[in-house]
């Protein structure tokens, strides 16, 4: 079949050349895309998927399989080599010199002749003391209550005086003629003897029964007791 003449007039009419591909907007195989740039050298991801697109020849593939093992086994030999290095360091090879010994001949040596024994010295006999015997403690001092003054006037005062030892807690009641105690705050709580063992309570009686009263004290003092009594009369 022969292609029609080149018509400059008609814009479906372009110039061919025989044995040529079609131009720009004739029909013909479509053009090639250029490839893109290849992605960053550490984006893994993106160039492993520029190659699945642009796999790489057989040629390179090949090289680059065979560099790879080059260098794993050069690495491999690096690391054997500075591990044996390190080896010899830490353990040093040591070499056993044999140093010649003299032979020496012996010598007589004269032998002593036993000294005689010196006597031993009799100890002499260490008379032994007695043992001393543990000072017993005193005895705490007995505790005992001792009247020195007693008289009361009705309505007016009264006191008791006693004498016991120092620090004694005391206590002390009152029993008039009629039966009855007296009631005054002052004989009542505990005392305590001074230190020369006194002490005396005063109060004002208030009783209707002149005649002789009965005054009852008891002392307490490192666990001891100890009570007396005595009359006096109430004017």
């Amino acid at each position: 079949m022969n292609n029609p003449p080149y018509d400059p007039n008609d814009p479906y009419s372009q110039p061919t050349t025989a044995g040529s591909y079609p131009q720009p907007g004739q029909f013909g195989p479509p053009p090639v895309p250029p490839k893109p740039p290849k992605p960053p050298l550490f984006a893994f991801k993106a160039r492993r998927a520029y190659y699945r697109q642009y796999p790489l020849s057989k040629k390179k593939q090949f090289a680059i399989g065979c560099g790879t093992l080059v260098g794993v086994l050069l690495l491999c030999g690096i690391c054997i080599a500075i591990s044996t290095a390190s080896n010899s360091t830490r353990h040093p090879t040591t070499v056993k010199t044999s140093t010649p010994t003299a032979t020496v001949a012996p010598t007589k040596v004269a032998t002593p002749s036993p000294m005689p024994p010196t006597p031993t010295p009799t100890p002499a006999p260490v008379q032994s003391q007695p043992a001393q015997q543990p000072t017993a403690a005193p005895a705490p001092a007995q505790l005992f209550v001792t009247f020195t003054g007693a008289s009361a006037v009705d309505n007016s005062s009264g006191s008791v005086s006693v004498h016991t030892l120092p620090g004694a807690a005391l206590t002390i009641s009152v029993k008039y003629c009629t039966g009855y105690y007296a009631t005054s705050g002052s004989l009542k709580g505990t005392q305590y003897a001074d230190g020369n063992g006194d002490y005396t309570w005063t109060w004002v009686p208030d009783t209707k029964c002149k005649g002789t009263a009965t005054a009852y004290v008891t002392a307490n003092l490192n666990g001891q007791s100890a009570s007396n009594s005595t009359s006096f009369d109430v004017s």
